[in-house]
């Protein structure tokens, strides 16, 4: 990991909570990734236990997340680089990430040596 990412990522965790104005216009994304995962990720045994308002706060947490953390200097456009976060978390709240390998946003790397 670069000295540059860290940094991003500092910045990231410090970063004030997003507005009400910054996450409402990234709402329908958020429903959209909740209606794909339904439809064609989340197997039916996890969807009897998930409800769609729980997917949908998931996915909101990774918009958050994708709002503190966007750097817009890489080449990504915002709604490439949030669909990865909301999609991502999408699957935490359903229960379908292995244990011991959670997205870089759950269990940051240590420090860098050197």
């Amino acid at each position: 990991m670069t000295a540059a990412s860290w940094a991003t990522r500092r910045r990231a965790a410090a970063a004030p909570p997003p507005t009400t104005e910054q996450v409402a216009p990234w709402l329908p994304l958020v429903w959209y990734w909740v209606h794909r995962c339904r439809a064609a990720t989340i197997p039916p045994h996890r969807l009897a236990v998930t409800t769609e308002e729980d997917l949908f706060a998931s996915g909101c947490e990774g918009l958050v997340r994708a709002l503190r953390g966007f750097d817009g200097t890489r080449g990504v456009s915002f709604k490439t680089y949030a669909s990865e976060r909301i999609r991502w978390w999408i699957l935490i709240g359903a229960g379908l990430t292995r244990q011991g390998w959670p997205p870089p946003e759950v269990a940051w790397p240590a420090e860098p040596r050197g």
